[in-house]
């Protein structure tokens, strides 16, 4: 029955795409992150559904939607850059199979970031893609957040979400900064949101959904998850205009969250300060400083995979360990070079969605723009410091986020050359409806 209910859902979605082109995108994404095959158990589980649902995005684009392409962006020419660079590292890979393998789905994951400004253009379509990075992810985040709260707190590699374990967003530290930056989404909906109603329901649906995500941050057990947690709620206060009721706020409720949670979560915590007291943390540790070597007698990096490389050389461990860092994790498979192109490529994603709040914030018309633009830098923020303990360089957050800064400069772009072509045109009213088309 799961596997009918998914396949349906999937054709609904490739139905809505041929009217409607960016709806294609939106599943392509919904498929990527989710990974709907994990979910299923017959026919549905081998189907590469998200490779469909990209093919038909860009067939369809080219056929009936070529309207109003972005400008090009130097987020453009790092994304394209860094795709060409991981492809060419694949090629001398240490290990060449395993290296396609990744390659196969990590390329696919940055090539198709930079194609999704060209579809996703107006203040609607970026709602619905928010939407479906926090609606469509309910189904992990209620599983693990629930299984937290009845639990008594959870606990470290225990909360298997939706039948999956340790399998991209169903990954304890990966669903713990991802909880975080959901919380940062769902409150910027709630406030511009124009396709859900403004009511008390709408609020409650909210309010859940944010003590769910903060359930499952907590109660995954990740340092991952804590880390993500200060560093959002430093960026929130910093931006914020009411710091000293958002102060009291964070206090109650890191309070009753601190009183509630048992003493395994603090002694796993205390191991961010004492990592030799951890296993999995002095290991990290050693993993690193192996990295740091193996990047001397290899500059350009092995290719993906290239971690396996450390099999016997970390004491006491009788298997290869992973980077468990982004920024190993580029190091070690794609080298120097590779590293330098995947920090600008945060860099400047940072610098241009700061741009955007800065500038439009004391505009009434865009200042939905401006907080989006906020909470996309709060989101960046949020994943170059937990993805520091973990390895998902290459899964789609980094670059989902960077799309989403390029299609927000390119709306506000639009948006002042429609402005000025009115005045020029000595029009005393809007030509479009800034909020709705603005194509």
């Amino acid at each position: 029955m799961k596997d009918i209910v998914l396949a349906l859902f999937s054709l609904g979605v490739m139905a809505l795409g041929m009217a409607a082109p960016f709806v294609l995108t939106l599943g392509y994404f919904w498929a990527s992150i989710l990974k709907p095959q994990n979910l299923a158990y017959g026919f549905f589980k081998p189907l590469p559904i998200a490779m469909i649902l990209a093919v038909s995005a860009v067939l369809t684009y080219f056929v009936v939607d070529r309207r109003a392409p972005p400008k090009f962006t130097a987020l453009h020419m790092l994304m394209g850059l860094f795709a060409l660079w991981v492809t060419l590292t694949t090629f001398n890979a240490l290990y060449p199979q395993q290296a396609w393998w990744k390659w196969n789905w990590a390329f696919k994951e940055i090539a198709f970031a930079c194609f999704i400004p060209f579809v996703i253009r107006t203040r609607i379509h970026l709602e619905a893609l928010l939407y479906v990075l926090t609606v469509g992810t309910v189904p992990l985040v209620a599983a693990a957040g629930f299984k937290a709260i009845l639990s008594g707190g959870g606990g470290y590699g225990e909360i298997e979400v939706a039948g999956q374990n340790n399998v991209g967003l169903a990954e304890s530290s990966m669903l713990a900064m991802f909880s975080v930056m959901a919380i940062v989404i769902v409150l910027y909906l709630r406030k511009h949101t124009l396709i859900m109603p403004r009511n008390w329901i709408a609020t409650v649906a909210v309010a859940g959904y944010v003590v769910l995500c903060l359930a499952a941050a907590v109660g995954s057990f990740a340092r991952t998850g804590l880390v993500a947690f200060a560093v959002m709620a430093a960026v929130t206060w910093w931006f914020s205009r009411y710091k000293i009721r958002l102060s009291v706020v964070f206090l109650v409720v890191a309070g009753i969250a601190l009183m509630a949670l048992p003493e395994a979560w603090y002694a796993r915590m205390d191991t961010i300060l004492h990592p030799a007291a951890d296993t999995s943390a002095s290991t990290r540790l050693e993993v690193w400083g192996w990295t740091l070597r193996f990047v001397q007698e290899h500059p350009f990096g092995g290719g993906f995979f290239s971690y396996l490389a450390n099999l016997g050389f970390i004491p006491g461990q009788g298997r290869a360990r992973a980077f468990h860092s982004i920024y190993f994790e580029v190091l070690g498979e794609h080298g120097y070079v590779g590293l330098v192109i995947f920090v600008s490529i945060l860099l400047v994603a940072m610098k241009m969605s700061y741009g955007i709040y800065r500038r439009n914030r004391g505009n009434a018309e865009l200042i939905w723009l401006s907080d989006l633009g906020r909470a996309v830098l709060t989101c960046l923020l949020v994943f170059a410091s937990g993805g520091a303990f973990i390895g998902v360089a290459f899964q789609p957050w980094a670059y989902l986020l960077s799309a989403m800064v390029i299609m927000l400069r390119s709306y506000e772009k639009r948006y002042h050359l429609s402005r000025n072509s009115v005045a020029l045109q000595g029009g005393g009213r809007d030509v479009v409806d800034p909020k709705l088309s603005l194509t």
